[in-house]
């Protein structure tokens, strides 16, 4: 009874996926139906999807050792359709019904670009970050819940210096 309890426990465990859009991907698409091509990437991720019915059309597109989510961004540029990661979830729709949000934030202790460097590998949602070197900030744009996601990362690193 006990070795069945460990398979059981080995199986739930060996069978249980993990969710990451920093993933490595290469992938290569020749007029690749959109949807699928938001799977496939999803896919590798270790990620859901859920697909507005509206999204439709074909798309060529060559992929080479970028992140999932940089996949899916440049997916979701070339196209006229929007993503947003929810959950271990990846939600594709037209762009309309996502609001975004635009955010000026001036840093206090750290580097404006190094931010943004971390930023940029860390935030798992539809993000755009734009460095402002003038005002030692940065400018994000993004979904409510990539902004929030930044916020806290921008609030644990953005700290004075322990001396």
């Amino acid at each position: 009874m006990k070795k069945f309890a460990v398979v059981i426990f080995m199986m739930a465990f060996c069978s249980t996926g993990f969710a990451d859009l920093s993933q490595k991907v290469t992938m290569d698409f020749r007029d690749t139906d959109i949807r699928e091509i938001f799977k496939l990437i999803s896919e590798k991720a270790g990620m859901g999807i859920v697909i507005e019915k509206s999204v439709c059309g074909n798309m060529t597109l060559t992929i080479k050792n970028s992140t999932a989510k940089e996949a899916l961004d440049m997916v979701s540029e070339a196209s006229r359709f929007s993503w947003e990661k929810r959950g271990d979830t990846v939600l594709v729709t037209s762009k309309p019904l996502f609001i975004r949000k635009i955010r000026m934030i001036q840093l206090k202790h750290i580097n404006f670009a190094e931010a943004a460097k971390i930023l940029h590998h860390s935030v798992t949602g539809d993000l755009k970050v734009s460095p402002c070197e003038h005002l030692n900030g940065l400018v994000l744009n993004g979904t409510a819940d990539a902004m929030a996601e930044a916020m806290l990362i921008i609030g644990y690193i953005d700290k004075k210096p322990v001396k």
